[in-house]
């Protein structure tokens, strides 16, 4: 659970929550129930920080917006990360946030099979876990630290296709890997 700090979560409790935000499970959007100094009752609580991710001060501890949301319609904070499933940090609407493991968080990714943050400038194929060999296509995932070789393939849709049934076999989320 590196980032998160349950002694702090631990101080607010859902019903104490929802006396001071409102949040809409349809757009994602937190708002403050009563005016407070210079914030006016309805408006909508949160600042953008470091990371792209909403984070809200309430009593003097500030939170990330999507464990609030989860805190706030579940009456319990989440027992593990919250992943948000398109990957847009800011969008915290409630269909759009589970509860995952660290390795869960990282199959619903950008990163490629050996975990850097884009592809890999000799990827040709434009695919993630894709690569051109000589005349034919190399498919390979990366699972629990283990690179595994899917196959050698003629043609780039059937290294992509071995490619994407992998993905589904080994658990990635079907957006691990896209921009």
């Amino acid at each position: 659970m590196s980032g998160i700090n349950k002694q702090k979560e631990n101080c607010l409790s859902a019903t104490e929550l929802r006396g001071i935000l409102g949040y809409d499970s349809h757009t994602g959007v937190f708002t403050w129930v009563k005016g407070r100094q210079g914030i006016r009752a309805g408006a909508v609580a949160g600042c953008l920080k470091k990371g792209g991710y909403l984070h809200i001060r309430v009593n003097g501890r500030v939170y990330l917006a999507h464990r609030l949301a989860w805190l706030y319609v579940n009456g319990a904070w989440p027992s593990g990360l919250i992943d948000h499933i398109n990957r847009h940090k800011t969008d915290n609407r409630l269909f759009n946030l589970r509860v995952v493991t660290q390795q869960e968080n990282l199959r619903n990714s950008t990163l490629n099979s050996t975990l850097h943050s884009t592809l890999h400038s000799n990827n040709t194929s434009g695919v993630n876990g894709v690569i051109s060999r000589g005349k034919k296509w190399c498919a390979r995932i990366s699972f629990k630290g283990n690179l595994l070789h899917l196959g050698l393939f003629d043609t780039l849709e059937s290294a992509t296709l071995a490619r994407e049934e992998a993905n589904k076999k080994y658990g990635f989320h079907k957006n691990h890997g896209r921009k």
